[in-house]
């Protein structure tokens, strides 16, 4: 079985994990982190599709990877950068909210249009830079290995150093004063942090606020000891001299399935998967994710589920607000109240479900699928 089945069964889990994260994000409108989820996503695809061509027995011989290696090798290239720049702008517009200066009113005055190019410009910029600039270093067209798939080759030289690996080290930093700056102002500002963040209009609650540092922190953590890494390989084999002639030979220019046999997935391949779990367990088991699933269970129609989801909300909501004998009479009210107009079967479990769904209308409905994160 080798390596084969484990990438593919992660990368397969990453794939699915990254839509529910894409649709909470897009609903908050959050330009860094939905372009966070479109490198999450990209890279868990690459390495299902690598991971289920070149894993068995025949890939030398299955598929040379012509067309789809040329793109994924320069996706690769543009990942580490473009998550590290995503984060970074992240933190800055988390480090904002916080400030409370003048810049924060002036920000937060900006016309959605302009924040929007802002932050595609900061997420962006830097990874399509590169991606451009590593054509300069690029000896073969690729590589082909067992397990890893697509593999960009550059040349070992002092320039690979400059247009990209130093790169590496700098978003990480970049993104590491951000992070530190953010939780500085928050715990100085702890007291008044939710007031700054309905102050400031930005949609951010508390949890809110605390998830997204948390997830930028995590990736920091996780994305720093790799650039560096990469970096202290370049600068251990780099050479001395450059030669375009050389390193932009012809008859170089092909792109080759290596046959080992015996070689192991790159460590970028296990990465990408679990910062997508990790990812998930932040932001898609939160109180508004879940609100999310449940619309999209109404949406749906499936009302059997429905139906348990409701009962759990509303005896989680009554644990949280009332005592018991509050619930207890609360509930007596409840039953009269519904009974005397007739719509007692929703609270006593009828079967009659769907009559009675519609018969109470958008108010209660809207009361069900509260979150309670709209009461902070």
């Amino acid at each position: 079985m080798g390596f084969g089945v484990p990438l593919i069964v992660l990368s397969s889990l990453g794939l699915v994990l990254t839509v529910p994260l894409f649709v909470w994000h897009g609903m908050s409108r959050n330009i860094p982190a939905l372009s966070l989820i479109v490198w999450l996503f990209l890279m868990n695809l690459e390495i299902l599709v690598s991971a289920s061509i070149w894993s068995w027995g025949n890939f030398m011989t299955v598929f040379d990877g012509y067309g789809w290696c040329d793109v994924m090798i320069k996706l690769h290239t543009g990942a580490v950068p473009g998550i590290l720049s995503c984060v970074s702008a992240i933190c800055f517009n988390l480090w904002v909210v916080l400030s409370g200066s003048e810049f924060t009113s002036r920000w937060m005055s900006m016309s959605t249009k302009k924040k929007i190019a802002i932050d595609l410009a900061s997420c962006w910029t830097l990874p399509v830079v590169l991606i451009g600039l590593s054509y300069i270093v690029q000896v073969f067209r690729f590589f082909v290995l067992k397990y890893s798939g697509c593999v960009a080759v550059v040349a070992q030289s002092y320039v690979t150093i400059l247009i990209y690996s130093v790169w590496l080290v700098i978003a990480s930093l970049f993104a590491s004063v951000f992070a530190g700056l953010t939780l500085y102002q928050f715990f100085m500002r702890r007291k008044d942090a939710s007031d700054l963040m309905k102050c400031s209009n930005s949609g951010l609650t508390l949890r809110r606020f605390c998830r997204l540092l948390v997830f930028c922190i995590m990736v920091i953590l996780i994305m720093l000891p790799v650039s560096i890494y990469t970096f202290v390989v370049d600068v251990r084999y780099a050479l001395p001299h450059f030669s375009w002639s050389e390193i932009h030979d012809p008859d170089l220019w092909i792109g080759l399935v290596i046959p080992d046999d015996s070689v192991k997935p790159i460590y970028d391949r296990w990465i990408y998967p679990l910062l997508t779990f990790a990812t998930f367990l932040i932001f898609g088991l939160g109180t508004e994710a879940v609100s999310m699933y449940k619309r999209v269970l109404v949406f749906l129609g499936i009302h059997g589920l429905y139906r348990k989801v409701v009962r759990k909300n509303l005896e989680e909501e009554y644990k949280e607000q009332f005592s018991d004998q509050e619930r207890t009479e609360i509930a007596s009210s409840h039953f009269t109240k519904y009974e005397d107009i007739g719509k007692s079967n929703l609270i006593c479990g009828s079967p009659h479900f769907e009559d009675d769904e519609k018969s109470l209308g958008s108010i209660n409905m809207n009361y069900i699928l509260r979150s309670p994160d709209d009461k902070v």
